[in-house]
């Protein structure tokens, strides 16, 4: 389970990321992509997943109903698509 403080990204007690904008970033300050409306981008741009009715469809095929992701990703207070981005960049 991952959890949103302000704009850091924990899992336990270690940070693992940080939300900028509309970008995520690991740890280490690398970019690992982004979200814009209801799309979600990795790194290079390519469009990995969206929001669709409920759900969280990547583009692997996996699709995933957006309340999971929030018991997964709890705290802050971001959208749904911040959450699954989160979800698909930096893991659960």
């Amino acid at each position: 389970m991952l959890k949103i403080v302000n704009s850091d990204i924990y899992r336990g007690s270690t940070k693992i990321g940080y939300i900028k904008d509309n970008d995520l970033f690991d740890s280490r300050g690398s970019k690992v992509g982004y979200f814009s409306d209801n799309d979600i981008y990795g790194r290079n741009g390519m469009k990995i997943g969206f929001i669709e009715s409920n759900e969280l469809i990547a583009s692997d095929g996996r699709k995933v109903r957006v309340d999971e992701v929030r018991r997964k990703i709890e705290g802050g207070s971001i959208s749904d698509t911040e959450r699954a981005a989160i979800y698909l960049l930096i893991g659960d």
